[in-house]
């Protein structure tokens, strides 16, 4: 089945600044509440459903609002709408609906061109008519006062009205989406008309006999068509670096972007009307743009919101909600980062094409979007991966190399690419990664690596890809050579080797598909009721002791908003855990490490003393750690052995300690795949002095104390491991 595609547009860093650093708005709507009222709507439009299976009325001639122009548009807009919220061609209802599409006679442009949207997403079976429907539209095409192409409300009608020939172009995308052919001059000539048409402050009005000013739904209208003429005419431009900035056709984009900069409203349409049109309208922009904020405001939370509230009184207006909320809902799968000054989009359809490549293979829809560099870190995390290609060396304050270090230490994936194989940019990576992360090395990925052979099997690295792995994961994957940005955005698939290895990245990253929608929780801020404060010592010794170094602040969130404490996180030497003063103790590692005896004399005191310390093979994989803090707890307590620990012990009953019960917990899906069903933590403890003090873990705690979600991490999923670490600290602190 053909997929919907996605034009880009991408407003440069002068333009970008007047959205992407706008402040972050408080989350106007949650993920639940468009999900209820997707359900709701889609129940709505069903039951204004007539007898004979359409929504439009038995016969055109009754249609006297329209004089029959439009007839069947109605349906093809209902069905088009309840497609998209993933009802399928298949289900008795829409069935009938198609059977009358098919069939009937349309005359309308809004009509044939919405059916041409049904056609696009349902089997090649129906391609037929959408060959059709292409036919029509491209006959309705005319030359227009402007000088160049446009449409009126029917065929046969003269000179052009800006609505109407946004709608014939979409209805001929559609077409071309499908695979059926469409003439260059068809292309040019509306891109001709709405350069033309678009006033000196970058807008659009209806424009034909109207003479009006800009309009919200028509700076849409403009702004969309060119993206789409932008894809078929001028792609090829972008393949030497650096031409980006000057492309004409890409100033007049960000003239048009600039106006909803200023002008967006998420309640009205700007200077018109029609509310329920024009937000499907903000929705085309702000997908094929990558922006989320325009006028300071996320175009989706906000919106959504106002049409959760008022989603319209009548079918066509209620299907017009539905998607947007459908369409703007789905989850991101690379956020590309924008850095004012810098040639950061060379090839501004390289992320778009890759998303639209990867949602076909997976039969899943995806967004992605633009963040820029100066916005918090934590914004990146809507997306699982972020991509930053240049020609350029990478020159950054070092407040922009932290918010880059925030994001990886959050769970996210960094890929960077070297556009036109660029030997600065991939040196100047290569320095940052030696300052953020001294005690890794970039390193070429090798063809064994389960991340090149998640899905697809890249028996060679043709293209060259470095990682640096912190232990537990892929943290940066660097492209340096194979110009990756240039075959994605020119959709070469001559060599599949990029596209499948994008596809592998995401499989990796979302640990095989488990994808957040756009506005649900990202990231564990904190906002809760806190509690008594107890310190956690974070144990330092020669080695891999802080993989994830933000683990702790993310569990530190989670128990401050349930209110158990208030986390104090103290870095303490291993050889002087004893002199700290911290209750709980968290000593974590990766691989084999050589204690000292100082380091072992020190962990026989603390624990003789009271303290609780849990030692974790963070990440799970491997044995080397393991078998390293077994040989230094033997050698402390020579005459004790680990013990799995029951489940009546308060560390798993929550008992005494005010913890929870896990008794029962969720792993992930990696190491279910592994050791087969389980749901009973797997601690060992050695008990001193009659109590356990000294706790084992085999399994991550660790990186699933971030909440993100990667592919190969064998240990607990994330609310489990969130669980039972609190209650190990509030054991610990007794």
């Amino acid at each position: 089945m053909q997929r919907h595609g996605r034009v880009i547009g991408i407003a440069l860093a002068m333009v970008l600044a007047v959205f992407l650093g706008a402040p972050r708005p408080a989350q106007a709507v949650t993920d639940d509440e468009v999900e209820a009222g997707i359900k709701k709507l889609v129940a709505y439009l069903f039951s204004q459903q007539n007898p004979n299976g359409h929504w439009d009325l038995d016969q055109p001639e009754n249609d006297v609002a329209h004089q029959g122009m439009q007839w069947g548009g109605k349906t093809a807009l209902v069905t088009y709408a309840l497609l998209k919220a993933g009802v399928s061609y298949q289900d008795p209802r829409l069935e009938r609906a198609l059977e009358f599409l098919k069939t009937a006679e349309l005359k309308g442009t809004y009509a044939v061109a919405l059916r041409s949207h049904v056609w696009g997403r349902v089997p090649d079976s129906f391609k037929p008519y959408q060959q059709k429907d292409l036919y029509w539209l491209i006959e309705a095409s005319h030359k227009v006062s402007s000088g160049g192409l446009g449409w009126r409300y029917v065929q046969d009608a003269k000179d052009f009205d800006n609505s109407v020939s946004q709608y014939g172009l979409l209805g001929v995308w559609e077409a071309a989406k499908r695979g059926l052919p469409v003439g260059q001059g068809l292309w040019k000539g509306v891109e001709d008309h709405f350069l033309a048409e678009q006033n000196d402050e970058g807008g659009w009005g209806y424009g034909g006999n109207h003479g009006d000013g800009s309009r919200g739904s028509m700076v849409a209208a403009g702004v969309t068509c060119l993206f789409v003429t932008q894809n078929y005419l001028h792609s090829m431009e972008y393949k030497t670096c650096g031409v980006t900035r000057n492309s004409e056709l890409q100033k007049r984009i960000d003239k048009g972007l600039a106006w909803f900069g200023k002008n967006f409203s998420p309640t009205q349409n700007p200077n018109g009307g029609h509310y329920h049109y024009y937000m499907v309208g903000v929705e085309r922009v702000g997908l094929a743009s990558g922006i989320r904020y325009f006028n300071g405001k996320d175009w989706y939370a906000e919106g959504a919101k106002n049409i959760l509230s008022d989603p319209g009184n009548n079918p066509v207006d209620r299907a017009f909600s539905l998607i947007f909320l459908v369409a703007g809902r789905y989850p991101l799968l690379v956020n590309k980062l924008s850095i004012p000054d810098k040639d950061w989009n060379n090839r501004p359809r390289d992320v778009a094409n890759a998303t639209q490549w990867v949602s076909d293979e997976v039969e899943r829809e995806m967004n992605w979007q633009v963040v820029d560099i100066n916005t918090p870190a934590e914004d990146w995390l809507t997306a699982p991966l972020l991509y930053i290609a240049s020609h350029e060396a990478l020159e950054l304050t070092d407040e922009q190399e932290q918010k880059i270090k925030r994001y990886i230490d959050l769970g996210g994936t960094l890929i960077t690419v070297a556009d036109c194989n660029s030997i600065k940019f991939t040196k100047s990576i290569n320095d940052l990664m030696a300052k953020l992360y001294p005690q890794y090395k970039l390193q070429t990925l090798s063809p064994d690596d389960e991340l090149m052979n998640m899905v697809f099997k890249i028996r060679q690295n043709r293209m060259g890809v470095q990682t640096l792995n912190n232990g537990i994961r892929h943290i940066v994957l660097h492209v340096p050579r194979s110009d990756l940005s240039w075959v994605l955005h020119s959709q070469n698939q001559s060599d599949p080797t990029a596209w499948q290895f994008f596809a592998n990245a995401y499989y990796y990253a979302t640990e095989k598909g488990r994808m957040r929608p756009r506005l649900d929780q990202h990231f564990i801020a904190r906002s809760g009721n806190g509690g008594r404060e107890i310190t956690v010592g974070r144990v330092k010794y020669q080695g891999n002791w802080d993989p994830e170094p933000l683990s702790w602040e993310i569990q530190s969130n989670f128990m401050f908003n349930e209110g158990k404490a208030s986390i104090v996180r103290k870095v303490v030497d291993l050889d002087k855990l004893n002199e700290s003063g911290v209750k709980f103790a968290h000593l974590v590692g990766t691989g084999r490490v050589q204690f000292s005896d100082a380091q072992i004399h020190a962990l026989q005191q603390y624990a003789q003393n009271g303290g609780t310390i849990l030692l974790e093979n963070a990440g799970g994989q491997g044995t080397d750690f393991v078998e390293s803090v077994m040989e230094m707890v033997m050698k402390a307590f020579p005459n004790d052995r680990l013990r799995p620990v029951g489940p009546a012990t308060p560390v798993i009953s929550g008992n005494g300690i005010g913890g929870y019960d896990v008794s029962q917990v969720v792993y992930r899906a990696y190491a279910l795949l592994k050791m087969g069903r389980m749901d009973a933590p797997r601690l060992l403890a050695v008990s001193v002095n009659g109590e356990p003090r000294i706790f084992l873990s085999g399994e991550d705690l660790t990186e699933a104390m971030l909440d993100q979600p990667v592919w190969g991490v064998f240990g607990y999923a994330s609310e489990s491991a969130h669980r039972l670490m609190s209650n190990l600290v509030l054991y610990g602190s007794q």
